[in-house]
């Protein structure tokens, strides 16, 4: 689903297991430099959650999925997410996330008829 959300994106988007092995990927110093002073913490984090980091911000959860949504331009999610991330509570928004995220599987079932292929040019997997 996020390769075809991002398919108008101008930015990259990598995805990693393992958040120390994003490190390098980033060419800014100052990055490099703050994701080392939080990496212990988004390795333990990232076994369960999503992770979305921008500059030397860290977005988790349904915050991560609202700026991911924002990001791509998506002429129907991202405005709907600019709103949602301003009047919803982050403790409703994670909550909704962990119901969603428990049902993955299932749901990949039945929106995708389990046809999970990444198309967009922007997305690095990086393991």
């Amino acid at each position: 689903m996020l390769d075809e959300i991002f398919t108008n994106s101008d930015k990259n988007l990598f995805i990693s297991s393992n958040p120390s092995n994003i490190l390098g990927e980033i060419n800014d110093i100052k990055k490099i430099n703050f994701l080392k002073t939080k990496i212990e913490y988004l390795n333990q984090i990232s076994n369960f959650s999503i992770i979305y980091i921008k500059d030397t911000k860290i977005y988790i959860r349904s915050q991560a999925i609202l700026m991911l949504f924002i990001l791509s331009k998506h002429w129907l999610l991202a405005p709907i997410s600019r709103i949602v991330k301003i009047f919803l509570p982050r403790y409703i928004g994670d909550l909704i996330y962990r119901v969603i995220a428990s049902r993955r599987k299932y749901l990949s079932k039945v929106f995708y008829k389990n046809n999970c292929t990444f198309k967009y040019k922007n997305l690095k997997i990086i393991n």
